[in-house]
């Protein structure tokens, strides 16, 4: 069976028939961001929806995937979406930049017990934030990050290396595939030491497949940056038992 998730732009809402590999595939590589310490012990706000592919797969299979719980939401009203943040305790809520600049601005907010808040992270990141929104949701919300993260900009500031031609960044593990210049002699780890100088901790790729091929496969970079990506968790994990 091929479930088929709408994608809503401006205009008509867009169908794509996705088979069973593809959903598990997409799951697959989402779960690589999950550390021991986070099984059975997340509570994801289910605020987008499951007919987009982010929905279905990075909140709900996934966050079911590891034992956590999904709380969703039927549609975005600002006093149930704080009611659900915190009855269900939820630590961890993907959300939109409009709902975050609601969160800061709107006086409705001040009305509940936002001590009462229990996300570890907010997570955004369908639309760039103005750099003051992030400062005054986290002013407001002591103790909560918003965690802003978009492949376009991390593409951005690799297109800025000299020695970069061309770049995709695959955003579910945060990796990147880099067409290095001809002649140009710079490490995938020098290449990564580069992103990390230009953003905060959370925004770093975890992974970088350089090359001087003129055309970049994202499949095949997919693939590799999720197996480089297995292989350390598979050495994380056994580091771990050894202590």
């Amino acid at each position: 069976m091929c479930p088929s998730l709408l994608i809503r732009h401006n205009g008509l809402s867009k169908g794509v028939m996705l088979t069973h590999q593809n959903l598990v595939a997409n799951l697959s590589s989402t779960l690589f961001g999950v550390t021991p310490d986070m099984i059975g012990k997340v509570t994801v706000l289910g605020q987008i929806p499951f007919f987009h592919i982010y929905g279905i797969t990075g909140i709900c299979c996934a966050t079911l995937r590891n034992k956590g719980k999904v709380v969703v939401m039927g549609r975005f009203e600002l006093r149930t979406f704080l009611n659900a943040l915190i009855s269900h305790e939820v630590t961890h809520a993907p959300i939109v930049p409009p709902i975050i600049l609601n969160l800061v601005k709107n006086p409705i907010v001040d009305k509940f017990y936002l001590t009462k808040l229990r996300p570890q992270a907010i997570m955004t990141a369908a639309a760039p934030l103005a750099p003051e929104v992030p400062n005054a949701f986290e002013n407001k919300f002591p103790g909560v990050q918003v965690q802003e993260v978009a492949p376009a900009e991390l593409e951005a500031i690799l297109l800025c290396h000299p020695s970069v031609e061309d770049v995709a960044v695959v955003p579910e593990i945060s990796a990147a595939s880099v067409v290095i210049a001809a002649g140009a002699k710079e490490s995938e780890e020098e290449i990564i030491n580069y992103v990390a100088s230009n953003v905060a901790q959370y925004k770093k790729v975890s992974g970088a497949l350089c090359g001087h091929s003129t055309k970049i496969t994202l499949r095949e970079g997919h693939e590799k940056a999720c197996q480089r990506e297995h292989d350390r968790k598979i050495k994380a994990s056994k580091l771990h038992c050894l202590k």
